[in-house]
């Protein structure tokens, strides 16, 4: 009799937890619906951003301790700057030289240039002389030929047939002559020729050179200015990663900085509700027993991570969308981190 008096005692509790759950479950989901909004627990965050340095260097200033308030560019961050303002001042050096080197072959151009047209000027003399010269020397040909036939009939005398030859053999050395000072005028014009060739070959490398050491100053100059790193926005420091002192890699995060003007409060919303927010739809956020105006300012497009998993293999995952409600008037109680509870208009109703 006690054992079915326990049995029934039992069963009369397990029917009244089961009645009052009904009674909760209810009554809740339909105070929702009366009420007509969506209501979860949501993340606050905030637009952030990470400075980092693009060269590596040891840390010789930080402006900031995490909580400061920063503005868009300012100095933030500066790093050892001796080596590289060494390094460019020997790419400036480098460059001087080497437009001196191009200024001096762009003399030596010029010189070899006026000596072409001297050689030139030389050959043109060189090859009028020999058609002066070998006109005077066919005359006296002729005449050497006359005078030899003259001579046979008694015409002339032996010395003026002498004088004709002497005369012949003359033009015809000065002939030879000048045809050798031709050849040696026109092999200076080759070589004074090649001469400018050269210089112009010097002027192109001392040119590259100098664009070069120009790109290598421009690469120094470059690098320097990153020892300085600025703010890229306004906002709060939240986290400072180095000390000074300290030696930093390229694209390490030195300061995470939080635009605290621009807040909103992430949550996920169940893909079973997801079409009763819209965008731009009004939101309440609360915190600290305090209430802020809000709107949707996202809407996630895919879904994420299941809030349940199918273990039965008899139905599908329910996803959860992302949504962010964003803070018309945030003010400092808001704290990237924070949780906060988040009430969505019913768009539905």
């Amino acid at each position: 009799m006690q054992a079915a008096g326990r049995k029934r005692s039992a069963a009369a509790l397990i029917i009244a937890l089961g009645i009052l759950a009904a009674i909760l479950y209810f009554g809740l989901f339909k105070k929702d619906k009366a009420q007509g909004y969506l209501e979860t627990t949501g993340t606050v965050e905030a637009t952030e951003v990470e400075v980092s340095s693009r060269i590596p260097g040891r840390i010789t200033w930080l402006c900031c301790a995490p909580g400061d308030a920063v503005h868009a560019g300012a100095d933030v961050v500066k790093l050892d700057a001796a080596e590289l303002e060494a390094r460019l001042a020997g790419s400036k050096a480098a460059v001087a030289s080497s437009l001196e080197a191009v200024a001096e072959a762009r003399v030596m151009r010029e010189n070899a240039v006026a000596a072409l047209d001297a050689a030139r000027q030389d050959s043109d003399a060189a090859a009028a002389d020999i058609k002066r010269v070998d006109a005077l020397y066919q005359d006296a040909r002729t005449n050497l030929e006359r005078a030899e036939e003259l001579l046979k009939g008694g015409f002339v005398t032996v010395k003026e047939m002498d004088s004709a030859k002497a005369q012949n053999d003359s033009l015809e050395a000065q002939v030879a002559v000048a045809r050798a000072r031709s050849r040696t005028a026109n092999a200076n014009v080759r070589s004074v020729a090649a001469g400018v060739k050269a210089a112009d070959a010097r002027i192109a490398t001392a040119a590259s050179r100098v664009a070069e050491a120009q790109a290598v100053e421009a690469a120094s100059r470059a690098a320097l200015s990153d020892t300085v790193i600025y703010a890229p926005m306004d906002g709060v420091i939240v986290y400072k990663s180095f000390e000074t002192g300290e030696t930093v890699a390229p694209g390490a995060s030195i300061y995470t900085i939080d635009d605290m003007a621009n807040i909103w409060v992430r949550v996920d919303i169940e893909e079973s509700s997801i079409d009763k927010v819209r965008l731009n739809g009004p939101a309440k956020v609360f915190i600290n027993d305090k209430s802020y105006d809000a709107r949707i300012i996202e809407i996630g497009e895919l879904g994420g991570f299941a809030t349940q998993r199918d273990v039965t293999r008899g139905r599908r995952d329910i996803k959860t969308f992302r949504v962010k409600a964003g803070l018309v008037k945030p003010d400092s109680a808001f704290k990237p981190g924070m949780s906060a509870l988040v009430r969505i208009e019913d768009a539905g109703r």
